[in-house]
């Protein structure tokens, strides 16, 4: 790492290229999931990771870098964009309401546990040693200084669980670029004691960078629980839940604003497609019925 390296978020270019991404994520273009040969030439790379019911879209882009390359030496960033919630993909929407704090056998402390949803979403990305984003940089032949994860929104959340689990184990995989986070309208992934223990590694994590619009109510869910207890009796009576900070996806039940979401992922949907959705909606809550402290 160059010694005049400046901060990251300082950095122009960076940041304007990470939002470019992001941005880019979102667009559509025909026949690119159906047919790889008819995808118009850019100067990016679009990968599916693919799940069960469900994949994730990114944005793989390498770019030179003007503030940190030199005459003999181009330092090149690898910006991996994490789609954010696509409002028409019903997938997306469960996603972002599997709302149980959950924990994950890998972490040693059981008290950290992190957003269902973003969490499953984010293995899907990390994968294997034959599949994931570090085998997807392999087969891509990239060989850049600094791989940048960001993301918009469901994006942001995945792009940064993405980036913890492999912060977290970056000894192990040795692996050969720096990592950093860059989020925009970043919401909820993981619980204080998740907080609590980056705090207290913090060389291990202090390379990332999140970007909020004053007024925007989805990184205010970053304090859910919190912003939970101070509600009225009345307002969380409304939103469906008993008035506790226990917060389970069975709560849709008694949530109007999300069985009518739920609601309007169905028009225009044939009949199947209607079932499909009635179906996985059961299996997600038959999964995360129980209410985690």
């Amino acid at each position: 790492m160059p010694e005049e390296q400046i901060p990251l978020w300082r950095d122009r270019s960076v940041i304007e290229n990470a939002l470019k991404y992001c941005k880019e994520s979102y667009n559509k273009r025909k026949g690119e999931e159906v047919n790889p040969e008819k995808r118009v030439k850019t100067d990016f790379e679009t990968v599916f990771f693919e799940g069960e019911n469900e994949d994730q879209k990114c944005i793989f882009a390498l770019c030179e870098n003007p503030t940190l390359s030199k005459k003999d030496e181009p330092w090149t960033d690898l910006y991996i964009a994490f789609r954010g919630t696509d409002v028409n993909d019903y997938e997306d929407i469960l996603t972002d309401m599997e709302i149980t704090m959950v924990a994950d056998k890998s972490w040693a402390f059981d008290d950290i546990k992190f957003h269902g949803g973003f969490l499953k979403r984010s293995k899907l990305c990390i994968g294997n040693e034959k599949q994931g984003i570090l085998a997807k940089i392999k087969e891509l032949g990239y060989k850049p200084n600094r791989v940048i994860l960001t993301g918009h929104s469901l994006g942001a959340a995945v792009s940064a669980l993405v980036y913890i689990q492999l912060s977290k184990k970056q000894a192990e995989l040795k692996l050969a670029f720096d990592l950093c986070n860059i989020t925009f309208a970043c919401p909820m992934f993981g619980n204080k004691a998740l907080k609590q223990y980056m705090a207290n590694q913090e060389k291990q994590f202090d390379q990332m960078y999140h970007f909020v619009k004053e007024g925007d109510i989805v990184p205010g869910a970053c304090f859910a629980e919190y912003a939970f207890d101070e509600l009225s009796g009345l307002i969380k009576h409304v939103i469906g839940h008993i008035a506790t900070n226990k917060w389970t996806l069975s709560g849709r039940q008694g949530n109007k604003i999300l069985t009518d979401e739920v609601d309007s992922l169905k028009q225009d949907r044939t009949e199947g497609e209607k079932e499909q959705i009635d179906e996985i909606v059961e299996k997600r809550q038959k999964d995360h019925s129980r209410v985690v402290e």
